[in-house]
């Protein structure tokens, strides 16, 4: 088959299961043929070979029935690097790239920067940062944390693969329960769990990731009250604060941060909005001594 006439045919066996048949066809194929969008187009006419067919059609019954994109090619791009992704984490998302930008906006230190990455999954928030830190010649060391050893797994491959391993420190438990009680840090940065397990609105392909990515297994906003609660014990006077939260949540969040320990040393908090002009990360300063 010719490959106009596969994505033709992938197309209309998608269209049933997907709200962009074509650019799934289109991302599937020049998965496959690794090969850039332009260059498939430029080979329209082109036969393609019955191993190539085989990978293909087999991807495509894996999307046919919701499976994410980004499981099926074992990879998402976030913050323009493409970053190894598997069941076990969650696929990072455009919205976490605020979080990113609230860092290197706002972050200040005279002396090596030093960042807490809570829930870190796939990596994307340390090992970006990472990489940003480094191409301003800022001295940095992050700390990751997360509860899953799958996930640390593919975190440290992720810092691997873009060479600043050295710089990030993978510890695995649950919040604040691996760190030593005396480090404390210049940024804290968090996309916890805060979706609701009766959301109506929520993909089918949340199906396929992790369930401790996405609900607390208590109460929607609890990650929150748990990272509130002893935040002010790892921050540096003058510290900054980011977590990504749902639609309609950020007062809420606002208030749990507020109403912490942590609130009595506030300076500062905020709420910064997504692309879409949805609320999407809380912020605070504490203050400085």
């Amino acid at each position: 088959m010719r490959v106009d006439e596969v994505l033709k045919q992938a197309t209309n066996q998608l269209q049933p299961h997907s709200a962009t048949p074509r650019l799934d066809a289109e991302v599937l194929l020049t998965w496959v043929l690794n090969v850039s969008k332009a260059e498939m187009i430029s080979r329209l006419y082109d036969t393609l070979t019955v191993d190539t067919l085989e990978t293909f059609w087999s991807a495509l019954e894996r999307r046919r029935k919701g499976e994410p994109l980004a499981y099926i090619r074992g990879y998402q791009e976030f913050y323009g690097r493409d970053f190894l992704v598997s069941p076990a984490v969650l696929i990072p998302r455009p919205e976490t790239e605020h979080l990113i930008e609230c860092c290197l906006e706002r972050c200040r230190s005279s002396g090596p920067l030093r960042i807490l990455d809570l829930g870190t999954g796939s990596g994307c928030i340390s090992v970006t940062l990472a990489c940003e830190l480094e191409a301003r010649s800022i001295a940095h060391q992050i700390t990751a944390v997360d509860r899953s050893v799958a996930a640390l797994g593919l975190a440290r491959e992720n810092a691997e693969r873009y060479g600043v391993a050295e710089r990030i420190q993978f510890l695995e438990g649950s919040w604040y329960e691996p760190l030593a009680t005396d480090d404390c840090f210049d940024c804290l940065l968090s996309n916890p769990p805060y979706v609701p397990r009766d959301a109506d609105n929520r993909s089918p392909e949340t199906d396929f990731e992790p369930p401790e990515a996405l609900f607390h297994e208590k109460e929607t906003l609890e990650s929150y009250r748990e990272i509130a609660a002893d935040c002010h014990r790892y921050l540096n006077p003058g510290a900054f604060l980011a977590v990504e939260h749902g639609q309609g949540q950020s007062d809420a969040v606002g208030d749990i941060f507020r109403e912490a320990p942590i609130g009595e040393l506030l300076f500062t908090s905020g709420i910064i909005r997504d692309l879409a002009g949805i609320d999407r990360i809380f912020f605070l300063e504490t203050k400085s001594f």
